[in-house]
């Protein structure tokens, strides 16, 4: 059977792009977002270009919303060879302005996703003797600013459950690994712009102080993805 790979945030920014890559390598996507109208339209979109994918409408910081997701794995009788954990959100504010329900959204969106996923897709896996688990963290991990507080928590907190699953995970034949994406042209990072300033004036003072003066696009990280995903 077509190996399965679910991917997370999958309606827009690194997550469709990664469920796109994914398809086109010759995975099953199971593609997941909480956004109805992002999916629809990745999901006519890969059927006109030939991808194998199917859509799941679901909030991954949810309990019940991600047993459903794993329950409907085990009826499609595919094994899970991946799973990319890329649904983010970010609130824009000082950290004095966070409320705690900001808060605990962002955290939850974020990392609380990561672990509930995680450890729901490690049996099918296990099952399989294979399988690799991607989660998508961010330089903010390291190096941030003021206006996101809660957003850069999260990105910490995942870079280091990343290390703790991997260790645990390891022997039995599940890989985890995290990528931490510096500037992306993603629609999240177009709105820390517009929170900063003007979007093109920021855009253009960001892309200076850049490498390659210019941001990264999504497909260069789907494709590093790509590569943690495969067996090679």
């Amino acid at each position: 059977p077509v190996d399965l790979a679910i991917v997370t945030g999958a309606a827009s920014g690194i997550g469709r792009e990664t469920a796109w890559q994914l398809g086109r390598s010759g995975y099953f996507v199971g593609a997941v977002d909480i956004d109805a109208e992002g999916l629809e339209e990745f999901s006519r979109k890969a059927h006109a270009d030939g991808l194998s994918a199917g859509i799941f409408l679901a909030d991954v910081s949810d309990d019940t919303a991600t047993n459903r997701i794993f329950s409907h794995v085990a009826t499609l009788k595919k094994p899970l060879a991946a799973l990319v954990n890329a649904a983010a959100i970010c609130i824009f504010a000082n950290p004095e302005d966070i409320s705690l329900d900001q808060w605990d959204r962002v955290l939850s969106v974020n990392l609380r996703s990561v672990w509930l996923m995680s450890n729901k897709a490690r049996p099918f896996m296990v099952e399989s003797g294979r399988g690799s688990i991607v989660n998508i963290s961010s330089v903010h991990a390291w190096a941030t600013d003021h206006l996101v507080s809660p957003y850069t928590a999260s990105k910490g907190g995942i870079s280091a459950l990343t290390r703790a699953l991997a260790i645990a995970w390891g022997k039995s034949g599940v890989r985890v690994n995290a990528v931490l994406p510096g500037p992306i042209d993603t629609p999240l990072m177009r709105a820390n712009l517009r929170a900063v300033g003007d979007e093109e004036a920021e855009y253009a003072k960001l892309s200076a102080s850049l490498a390659l003066g210019r941001a990264g696009q999504p497909v260069e990280i789907a494709n590093v993805i790509d590569f943690l995903c495969s067996a090679k």
